[in-house]
């Protein structure tokens, strides 16, 4: 059973603790594919909607009636969602360090210890190629994974919440696991050797009975991810492409990257958004940057269910917290200005999927939490 206060819990904490493919603000290039498969490592790498009539979606207690079928192509859901508590399935990395097993190189730059500690003034940081740490933080924070994974969520704000909730990330796939929500992807198609144009999306998916994780499931659609009556993916990778039996979303882009908060999918501001995937929707990777007054504004909802408001001497501290953890600048190429200070955050993500049925109903968001703050 989906524990909200357990998950709220686990992201209040996440927030207070104080704490690849190459990519930039819009585009990417070719080697996105090379670098997912890489960090991948491989070689080159039926609740919650109104069953369908005729292939057509209808969505339930919502202002659509009947809405075009969606795409049949191939489409996955995530098993398991991997947050960097715990390395990745036959991984080698320490527990320690498991945030490194997921996300890309955003940056196209790979800051060591000695660079990120110098980046505390603008001619450091400029020096070392980085934007500047933000005050306050410590001299790892801009600190980059093996091949220059960017992924500080996973490598400050996760770590922590790990020491204070060592079970958060089991809460999170018991909900998935319940058909609580997941994620789908969706592919064109799926081809038997290298294709340069396999498009792709990314959905949220809401509650649905007990899933088997197999072509039988046909989770419902949140109403969030998609656009009114026509049903198009608001997050759309039209570049996608396959390479050694990996699909990659190609070039990064700027969107709503929804987060269920206390059951409530929270939209998290993103840019650069990849995703890469093996073709069976096994070991796949999230990578984006969520810019910090986006971030913030986005858990505002998750914190005021526990009286955290705005304009108190708390939410202060728990903002100040979360700058801290910045590593990337918005919205220039390559995600960096060195010299100048950093404003955004780097994610990374990992998850295990399998084939799921095409989706057969769009279901309303759930609603918010009740708000404790004036």
């Amino acid at each position: 059973m989906f524990d909200a206060r357990s998950f709220g819990l686990w992201l209040v904490c996440l927030a207070a603790c104080g704490c690849g493919g190459r990519v930039n603000g819009t585009t990417s290039t070719s080697s996105s594919t090379d670098a997912a498969a890489d960090a991948m490592g491989v070689d080159a790498l039926d609740d919650g909607g109104v069953s369908t009539t005729d292939g057509a979606v209808t969505v339930a207690d919502a202002p659509i009636e009947v809405a075009p079928p969606l795409p049949t192509g191939a489409w996955f859901a995530m098993r398991t969602f991997e947050m960097g508590i715990k390395p990745r399935p036959g991984s080698t990395t320490r527990p320690s360090k498991a945030w490194q097993d997921f996300g890309f190189d955003l940056d196209s730059r790979n800051t060591d210890l000695t660079a990120s500690a110098s980046a505390n003034t603008p001619d450091g940081a400029k020096a070392a190629n980085t934007c500047m740490r933000a005050a306050g933080s410590s001299s790892n924070y801009l600190v980059d994974g093996p091949g220059g994974v960017d992924n500080n969520f996973g490598q400050f704000f996760v770590q922590t919440v790990k020491s204070l909730k060592s079970d958060a990330e089991d809460v999170l796939n018991a909900d998935i696991a319940s058909g609580t929500w997941t994620y789908l992807v969706w592919l064109d198609h799926v081809p038997t050797g290298d294709d340069p144009s396999v498009p792709g999306a990314l959905y949220l998916a809401g509650r649905t009975s007990t899933p088997s994780f197999t072509t039988a499931d046909h989770w419902p659609l949140d109403a969030s991810s998609v656009v009114g009556k026509s049903l198009s993916p608001k997050l759309s990778f039209p570049s996608g492409s396959v390479k050694g039996g990996v699909w990659s979303s190609g070039a990064g882009i700027n969107g709503e990257l929804p987060i269920p908060m206390l059951g409530t999918p929270s939209a998290v501001p993103v840019q650069g958004l990849v995703v890469s995937m093996r073709l069976d929707g096994s070991r796949g990777n999230i990578g984006a940057v969520a810019p910090l007054a986006g971030f913030v504004k986005a858990l505002e909802p998750v914190a005021a269910t526990f009286g955290i408001c705005p304009g108190t001497p708390t939410y202060a501290t728990l903002s100040d917290s979360i700058g801290r953890a910045v590593d990337v600048v918005a919205g220039v190429p390559q995600f960096q200005t060195p010299g100048a200070p950093c404003d955004s955050m780097s994610i990374g993500l990992g998850f295990e999927g399998s084939p799921t049925g095409t989706p057969g109903s769009v279901a309303p968001s759930p609603p918010p939490g009740t708000s404790l703050c004036p």
